[in-house]
C-alpha cells in the first residue's frame, strides 16, 4: 500500500516536473551559501562568541580539543595579513560552498525523483541554517565536506588503499578540529557498504573503516590529553590579534560538565516532554528515508532493513545528545548526512528504476486513474515543509510549529530594514 502511494505520487509529479528538480535544489544551494555569507559577516563583525571564537580555539595552553582549527586559521591570518575573523569568515563560507558545489556536480549525475527533491526541501537539511541562524558557520560544515567529497569521488567505483588512507588521515585531523566527527563517520562505512552491495564488490568497503579507526584514535587522544577550553591563554591570544574582550563570553567561558556527571544529569533530567522530544528524532529522519526508499526499485536492500541500519547509526550519535542540547543540530547533520547518502543511491540519468513487471502495471493504472489525487498528494507532501522546522536547541522543544514562515517574515524584516 505505502509503495503504491509513493511510487504514484513519484510517477505522477516526475511526469510532469522532473526538469525542475534540479535547476530548484541549485538555486536553494546558491541562496543558502549567500544568507550564510550574508549572516556570517555579522558574526565576524561582532568576533560572535559561540562561532568565531570556536574556530579560533588554539594550543595557547597546550593540547586541547578543537584546537587544530584556530592554530590553521591564525597561521593563514599572519600569513596573509587578514584580520583573523574575516580568515574564519572565509572559510566556513568556503567550506558551505565546496559541500554544495559538490552535491550540485554528485546529483548533476544523476536522476532526482520526487522524494529526494522533498528530501532536500526537509527543514533539517540545507535549509536549516536558514530558519535557525545560530547554525551559520558552525563547524558540522567540516563533516558536510567531507562526506560530500567522499560520496563524489568513491560512490560507484573501486577506489585503493591509498583512497583510504588519505580519508582516514583527514578523518583524524578533523576530529581535532570537532570531536563531534567521530559519531558521524559511520556514514562513511554505510555508503560504501550500500555501493558495494549494488555493484557487487564485496571486500571493497571494508577499506572505509580506515576513516571511523582513524578518528576514533584522535578521538581517544582528546580524551585522555585535552586540556580545558576555559584556559585563559585561549582567551589572551585572541585579544592579543585584536578581537574584543566579549569573545570569551562564550565557548571559552562555558564550563561543559564531563562525560560522566553529564549522563547523570541527563538520566535524572528525563521526564515525559523530554522523551517525546528526544523520540522525534527518529520519525524526522528515518520517514524521509522509508518513502524514498519505497519509491525506488534499485535499493540496495529493502526499505525496512535499510531504515533499521539508521536508526542503529542515530543510537550510535546517542553521546552527543546526552553532552549537549542542540539536539536539532544533531538532526540536522544525520539529515544531511543522510540526504547524500540517498544522492549515491538515485540511478544514473537515463537508468531509470528498474521497477518489476508487476509494479509497472501497478504504476500504469496510477497514472492513469490517479493523477490528480497522485499530484495534490506530494502537493501536500511539499507545502507540508512549510508548516515546521527545527529547532537548533534546546532539549525538550525540537519541533516548531511554522517556524519556516516566521523564518521567512524575520528574514524579510530585516533585509527591509
Amino acid at each position: 500500500m505505502v509503495r503504491t502511494l509513493t511510487t504514484g505520487i513519484q510517477d505522477a509529479w516526475d511526469g510532469y516536473f522532473s526538469a525542475l528538480y534540479y535547476p530548484v535544489v541549485c538555486l536553494i544551494f546558491l541562496l543558502v551559501v549567500a544568507f550564510n555569507g550574508w549572516y556570517g559577516l555579522k558574526l565576524a563583525d561582532d568576533w560572535e562568541q559561540w562561532t568565531i571564537a570556536e574556530w579560533l580555539i588554539t594550543y595557547a595552553p597546550g593540547f586541547v580539543r578543537r584546537g587544530l582549527s584556530g592554530e590553521a586559521l591564525l597561521f593563514i591570518s599572519g600569513v596573509s595579513g587578514w584580520p583573523a575573523n574575516q580568515v574564519t569568515l572565509a572559510a566556513f563560507v568556503l567550506l558551505q560552498t565546496i559541500f554544495c558545489v559538490s552535491l550540485v556536480v554528485l546529483l548533476y549525475r544523476k536522476q532526482i525523483t520526487f522524494w529526494y527533491f522533498a528530501f532536500c526541501l526537509s527543514p533539517g537539511f540545507v535549509l536549516f541554517s536558514f530558519y535557525n541562524s545560530a547554525a551559520v558557520g558552525r563547524k558540522e560544515s567540516l563533516i558536510f565536506v567531507a562526506f560530500s567529497l567522499w560520496a563524489l569521488f568513491s560512490a560507484g567505483r573501486s577506489r585503493g588503499l591509498g583512497f583510504h588512507l588519505a580519508f582516514g588521515l583527514a578523518s583524524a585531523l578533523l576530529t581535532l578540529m570537532h570531536e563531534m566527527f567521530f559519531f558521524f563517520t559511520p556514514y562513511f562505512v554505510l555508503l560504501s557498504f550500500l555501493e558495494a552491495r549494488r555493484e557487487g564488490r564485496r571486500p571493497d568497503w571494508q577499506r572505509s573503516l580506515f576513516v571511523p579507526a582513524c578518528s576514533g584514535l584522535a578521538l581517544v587522544c582528546i580524551l585522555q590529553l585535552s586540556g580545558s577550553l576555559n584556559d585563559p591563554a585561549l582567551c589572551d591570544r585572541l585579544i592579543r590579534i585584536g578581537a574584543p574582550a566579549k569573545v570569551c563570553g562564550g565557548i571559552l567561558e562555558y564550563h561543559s560538565a564531563p562525560p560522566m556527571e553529564a549522563l547523570t544529569a541527563f538520566i535524572t533530567g528525563l521526564n515525559a516532554p523530554t522523551l517525546i522530544g528526544l523520540s522525534l528524532a527518529f520519525p524526522i529522519i528515518l520517514i524521509p528515508l522509508y518513502l524514498f526508499l519505497t519509491a525506488n526499485a534499485a535499493k540496495p536492500m529493502s526499505a525496512g532493513r535499510l531504515t533499521g541500519i539508521e536508526a542503529a547509526v542515530i543510537v550510535l550519535s546517542s553521546p552527543l545528545f546526552v553532552l549537549a542540547v542542540d539536539w536539532g543540530r544533531w538532526i540536522s547533520i544525520h539529515v544531511v548526512l543522510l540526504t547524500i547518502t540517498c544522492a549515491a543511491l538515485l540511478p544514473a540519468k537515463g537508468d531509470g528504476w528498474g521497477i518489476e513487471v508487476a509494479d509497472q502495471v501497478v504504476a500504469t493504472r496510477v497514472r492513469a486513474g490517479m493523477s490528480a489525487a497522485s499530484l495534490l498528494g506530494g502537493f501536500l507532501v511539499l507545502s507540508s515543509m512549510l508548516t515546521w522546522s527545527i529547532h537548533y536547541c534546546c532539549g525538550a522543544s525540537v519541533v516548531q510549529a511554522f517556524g519556516p514562515v516566521q523564518a521567512i517574515v524575520s528574514a524579510w524584516e530585516e533585509f527591509a530594514s
